[in-house]
């Protein structure tokens, strides 16, 4: 047997070219508000970096929306986190974004890399399910719970790095990820 992952249409994510100069620096998380996402851990990573400008976007809704809110303030986060909801506009905001976070425990195949991959967005993920069969080292950045912040501060400090490894994160998903060339796997 064979295994299929995942496949994007990654001509409807089209790479904008953003400007990278406005500050904040700004990091998405994208994915259900729930516990194997993590969000809580990135948090608390956030209340660790008071010395770096950037903010967190939060897209997606969940059992634990209220929980984590509650958490950004508590820890007086919240001029840096922007929860949005469910969006329809993954697309958009990740093409306005600087890096995906996903500090996921568990994954299956998660489509968020792929479409950030499409909108060349640079990534950090962690090793889990079959996220090593798409990034590894030379297309994103892949650690373990106890690296994900230095991940953070290496992309915010040196973007010019990161952004060579999502064109080749960009490359793979356009070669190898496309659902029209999914389909036909499947077909076969």
């Amino acid at each position: 047997h064979s295994i299929i992952p995942n496949g994007i249409d990654p001509d409807s994510y089209k790479a904008t070219a953003k400007s990278k100069s406005d500050l904040p620096f700004t990091f998405i998380m994208i994915g259900r508000l729930e516990y194997m996402k993590n969000h809580s851990f990135i948090i608390n990573i956030a209340s660790q970096l008071k010395d770096y400008d950037f903010r967190i976007q939060v897209v997606g809704s969940g059992v634990m929306e209220s929980s984590l809110k509650k958490q950004v303030s508590d820890l007086n986060l919240n001029d840096r986190f922007e929860f949005l909801g469910s969006r329809k506009d993954v697309p958009n905001l990740l093409n306005n974004s600087d890096c995906l976070i996903l500090p996921s425990l568990w994954e299956a195949f998660p489509i968020v890399l792929l479409e950030a991959g499409a909108c060349d967005t640079p990534v950090i993920t962690t090793p889990v399910g079959s996220v090593p069969s798409l990034v590894d080292s030379s297309n994103g950045y892949i650690v373990n719970l106890e690296n994900f912040k230095d991940a953070m501060i290496e992309v915010m400090c040196h973007y010019e790095e990161a952004k060579l490894k999502s064109k080749k994160l960009f490359t793979k998903v356009n070669s190898s990820y496309r659902i029209k060339d999914i389909v036909k796997q499947y077909e076969k």
